[in-house]
């Protein structure tokens, strides 16, 4: 129980983490493409890469380690991540609700 509880906490640490280097090593931030008014298929051209190779690595240790956490995690990242940088295209708030004038 417990070496099962650690293999699912480093698979989602690396995953995670690598993740997260994968679109920082690809693109510049959210608010950078949003005050820059970065070319959209240049961004997106990025977050392709970033995608491919968060899902290569998830998949793979998914396979190793048998377990679908690993999968799980790069999905909803990059879901997260694909998200943000839409909305900077957009010229919008990373945050839906500050958009909206108080």
């Amino acid at each position: 129980m417990k070496n099962n509880l650690l293999k699912s906490a480093l698979a989602f640490g690396t995953i995670a983490i690598s993740t997260e280097h994968f679109f920082s090593a690809s693109l510049s931030s959210p608010v950078t493409v949003k005050q820059m008014k970065q070319n959209p298929k240049d961004v997106r051209q990025g977050y392709i890469v970033a995608i491919v190779l968060s899902m290569v690595i998830a998949i793979t240790l998914s396979l190793i380690l048998r377990q679908w956490l690993p999968l799980l995690t790069a999905v909803v990242i990059c879901v997260v991540y694909v998200y943000l940088y839409e909305r900077a295209l957009a010229g919008k708030d990373l945050i839906p609700f500050l958009d909206e004038e108080i």
